[in-house]
């Protein structure tokens, strides 16, 4: 089977290395290609899903910027698609392009198994207005969040995603960077849904008084396994989610949604870590 990763400066990527593990472990043989926007040869006039059909694609996963962009292009959408209007995951079947989000599905599992009484209710602030800032504040809304505020560089964008969510019965507020620290917010759960403190950089997305204060800390920057920001959270004893656990989940979800094929995740985890020691 053939899958891939369609995107955009993606070479730091580990979803080869993911893919690899989840087929190993089901006895499947597998290719798993990163499929650089800005490397591909694509023939003129045609589109890339229409260059994953012709090169047999049986599914791929979607990143920056394509999350958003995509959805207007494919066949058809899964119900949650539709609802929060970012995508993540494409089948192709029958010559048909079908979108999925597993990054619904895998901030939902991950925060029900590692975020405390998340259910109770609770504040979340999201930093990022993209297509994963999207899959997760609709995540954290449906599993109960009391309000989501949402802080982004490009205001509009976060203006756009209140509205939506707010369409939805979730809650939501869109604060300008200097809102944050207002004396009548708390925010009892942070998640940093931007590429603030990918790579070597020690930036991180949010403040250590509002660090301290939080409850729940969601980081979905992967590459280091271990940020600045979720060093921090781990230093003050906070309930987290890394980056690699929400790659692996969503991974695992679309694996399974492409072969039809149950994957170990106790296993998987462990020999994922391993390979990427």
């Amino acid at each position: 089977m053939k899958f891939g990763l369609l995107g955009k400066n993606i070479s730091y990527s580990l979803s080869p290395i993911l893919h690899q593990v989840f087929a190993d472990l089901t006895g499947l043989v597998i290719t798993y290609d990163l499929l650089d926007l800005d490397h591909l040869h694509i023939a003129e006039g045609m589109t890339v899903l229409e260059y994953c059909e012709l090169n047999e694609y049986n599914g791929v996963n979607v990143t920056i910027p394509l999350k958003e962009e995509l959805i207007d292009q494919v066949d058809e959408r899964s119900e949650e698609v539709e609802r929060i209007g970012s995508l993540n995951t494409i089948q192709f079947k029958e010559h048909l392009s079908k979108a999925f989000s597993t990054d619904l599905t895998a901030i939902k599992k991950t925060a029900l198994w590692s975020l405390q009484d998340v259910e109770a209710g609770g504040s979340f602030l999201i930093k990022g207005a993209g297509g994963f800032a999207r899959a997760a504040a609709f995540a954290l809304g449906e599993l109960g969040a009391m309000h989501i505020y949402i802080v982004n560089r490009d205001f509009d964008r976060a203006i756009e995603l209140e509205e939506d969510l707010n369409d939805h019965n979730i809650k939501a507020m869109a604060l300008e960077e200097r809102d944050m620290f207002e004396d009548n917010l708390h925010f009892d759960g942070l998640m940093n849904a931007t590429p603030v403190g990918m790579g070597e950089s020690i930036e991180m997305p949010f403040d250590l008084g509002l660090i301290k204060k939080a409850r729940w800390v969601i980081e979905s920057v992967y590459t280091p396994q271990k940020t600045m920001f979720l060093d921090m959270a781990h230093e003050f004893k906070k309930d987290l989610i890394s980056g690699s656990s929400l790659l692996f989940h969503q991974g695992a979800d679309s694996f399974e949604l492409w072969t039809g094929k149950t994957v170990d995740r106790v296993a998987a985890w462990s020999l994922f870590l391993e390979r990427i020691k």
